[in-house]
């Protein structure tokens, strides 16, 4: 009984977030307003270098944990490296 609540209020949890989200997109979409700003050519090859940079990072770190998984289960099976 008590795993049916806590899954209810997880899900209710992750309605509330849902919705408040979805207002908050809502309400920007609406409320902006026109921006008359220069933007420096260099500005679009800052934000590709920007994203370069944390997919790359984004790769290491996993390969990382998928280093750690393996190491792990070497260790579990006893097929350790000698």
């Amino acid at each position: 009984m008590a795993s049916k609540q806590v899954t209810m209020r997880r899900n209710c949890k992750i309605a509330e977030v849902t919705l408040v989200t979805l207002s908050l997109v809502l309400w920007l979409c609406t409320s902006a307003k026109p921006l008359y700003a220069y933007a420096d050519p260099g500005t679009g090859l800052m934000a590709v270098q920007i994203l370069g940079a944390t997919i790359a990072g984004f790769l290491f770190f996993i390969r990382k944990r998928i280093a750690e998984l393996f190491a792990r289960i070497r260790k579990m099976t006893g097929k350790g490296r000698r």
